[in-house]
């Protein structure tokens, strides 16, 4: 039987990062006041520890941001537990959508 995702909000302490493929945060700065003015647009998705706390599969940067900005819950789609190579494969897909125009 096939795990679904689900949305649900989560304290940023539960919060931690899986994988990054970036070198660089880029103007975290300005994403955080752009979060604090707007909103989180995209959920970060995430996988369940087995200690009760969630890895971040894509959104570290809007992580960093959001605390940055004050916020003490996210909204995350939770997944079924992924390999580390399709946590990479979803970190450079999100990598590859911002670059393109297609994700903020």
């Amino acid at each position: 039987m096939k795990k679904e995702s689900s949305n649900i909000e989560v304290l940023i302490e539960k919060l931690r990062l899986k994988v990054s493929v970036r070198e660089k945060l880029g103007d975290i700065d300005a994403l955080a006041e752009s979060i604090k003015r707007e909103g989180l647009l995209n959920n970060l998705i995430v996988a369940e520890t087995e200690d009760g706390g969630y890895e971040v599969i894509c959104g570290g940067k809007r992580l960093i941001a959001s605390s940055i900005a004050g916020f003490k819950k996210l909204p995350v789609r939770v997944i079924p537990s992924i390999s580390m190579s399709n946590a990479l494969k979803g970190e450079l897909n999100d990598e590859d959508d911002k670059s393109a125009g297609r994700l903020s």
